[in-house]
């Protein structure tokens, strides 16, 4: 089942994205601890896209859900973001925590 929602970036926004990804959890046969750390990477993603275009930008939450995945995708209008990249070229703490997560749990942003 394919689904898209038009969501604010401010905190309401950020919040409803990141409980539409708990949701799915039950049926998706996931466990709690990476429920948590998708929630917790999702809702970073989203605040850094915050930071870049303000609360008052929408975006485009996008859902695909199958047998055995969920596939969640955050799209705007405007010019190519990448939520976890610096113009320095190195990472910040918060960076290296989410990298660490998500590889030990072989979860793939793209």
């Amino acid at each position: 089942m394919r689904k898209i929602v038009t969501l604010k970036l401010d905190s309401g926004g950020i919040d409803a994205a990141a409980e539409r990804i708990v949701s799915f959890a039950p049926s998706d046969g996931v466990t709690r601890k990476n429920v948590l750390r998708t929630r917790i990477f999702l809702e970073e993603a989203m605040a850094r896209y915050q930071q870049e275009f303000g609360e008052d930008a929408e975006v485009l939450f996008e859902e695909h859900t199958g047998v055995r995945y969920l596939h969640a995708a955050v799209k705007n209008k405007g010019p190519e973001f990448d939520p976890f990249s610096n113009e320095r070229g190195d990472a910040q703490e918060s960076e290296l925590i989410i990298e660490k997560m998500l590889d030990m749990e072989g979860i793939v942003p793209a």
